[in-house]
């Protein structure tokens, strides 16, 4: 097989990922309703097949890595219930014995359609559009742990309202490096997804210019280094993307 490594950077390149990702799982389901028809897709290509750590069943998750402010992400965790925290993701011992305080801000509560899903994961429920939020309000699929990368808004930018936030071109390369060098995106998560292919077709890049323009140009570079013989295709949303609304763009193809 000939499989892809995505990477989706900024709010309306999350928004289309999440349509892109929800209509390759809605082709799984159809194919695992119908097994006897041939589906127009081969699923290994853009998902890769594991284990649930709790139910130990087979899952297939997107071969993703995705970017975006913390606060796009709503109501999205890194952890679900078939990839739950570990024991090393527990509070610090510290917080636990309450020599320290914490403050936390409240926690976003899921869509509507996010709790219809979690309670009887049909893919039938219904959208509605003006409920949307966030573009994981409509997210239809399972993600890794190691897939989503929230990423903190820069010290100098400007906001443009909504949830555009527009960086100067050094401050983006300079954020890659600092979420690079914190959190290993090239040599864990990145290298885990490559190492997991049989045959690696290339990298498949979207991101939004303004926002997330020289930091994904930043991982373009890295990954030419460390990858030079495989292929990297980037697809760039040009200009102000504070215009598009979040429940107009979960209503395109919905």
């Amino acid at each position: 097989m000939r499989e892809i490594v995505y990477i989706n950077a900024g709010n309306l390149s999350n928004h289309i990922g999440t349509h892109f990702f929800n209509t390759q799982q809605a082709y799984l389901e159809q194919a695992e309703t119908n097994p006897q028809e041939e589906s127009p897709i081969d699923s290994n290509v853009s998902f890769r097949d594991g284990i649930s750590n709790v139910r130990g069943i087979p899952t297939y998750c997107p071969r993703l890595l995705t970017f975006d402010y913390k606060q796009n992400f709503g109501a999205l965790s890194k952890h679900n219930e078939l990839y739950p925290a570990s024991q090393d993701d527990s509070e610090d011992p510290l917080l636990e014995a309450g020599l320290i305080a914490s403050h936390r801000a409240p926690l976003i509560p899921p869509s509507p359609y996010q709790v219809a899903l979690a309670e009887s994961r049909d893919f039938e429920i219904t959208l509605k559009p003006r409920s949307v939020r966030y573009w994981s309000d409509y997210n239809r699929v399972f993600h890794l742990p190691r897939s989503l990368h929230p990423v903190p808004p820069p010290f100098n930018h400007q906001d443009l309202g909504s949830d555009e936030i527009v960086q100067n071109w050094s401050d983006g390369r300079e954020a890659f490096s600092h979420l690079d060098a914190g959190t290993e995106i090239c040599d864990e998560a990145l290298r885990r997804f490559v190492e997991e292919c049989d045959l690696l077709q290339g990298f498949q890049s979207m991101f939004d210019s303004l926002s997330f323009g020289s930091f994904t140009l930043a991982m373009i570079e890295a990954m030419g280094d460390e990858y030079p013989k495989s292929a990297s295709l980037a697809f760039v949303n040009f200009g102000d993307t504070s215009s598009f609304v979040p429940s107009s763009l979960a209503s395109v193809g919905s």
